[in-house]
């Protein structure tokens, strides 16, 4: 089994020109508000990375897939964790994800 370590920073200050980025998303694609009403992190990167949304959609993406979209910006692996944004993720689907 591979071994990580979990830091805390904020992911959009890396160099991405050395690291990829990843977040999950739903199969509907929805990079929108999370539960509480505040911006969840995907809507942060559909700022960072402009067009993230319609090119993941346009995958006809499904639970377990990874979809990687690379612009000037970099690249992320967005991993498709749940079908509807309002769903919660299993181990199971971010497993399946990560495995792709």
């Amino acid at each position: 089994m591979d071994n990580f370590t979990e830091i805390s920073f904020d992911i959009f200050k890396l160099d991405r020109t050395k690291y990829v980025l990843a977040h999950c998303i739903s199969a509907n694609c929805a990079f929108g508000k999370g539960k509480t009403g505040t911006y969840g992190v995907a809507a942060i990167f559909t700022q960072e990375f402009p067009g993230i949304r319609d090119y993941c959609l346009s995958q006809n993406p499904k639970v377990g897939d990874a979809i990687l979209f690379t612009s000037e910006n970099g690249s992320v692996y967005n991993l498709v964790t749940k079908e509807l944004h309002w769903h919660k993720p299993t181990y199971y689907s971010v497993q399946k994800a990560l495995h792709t």
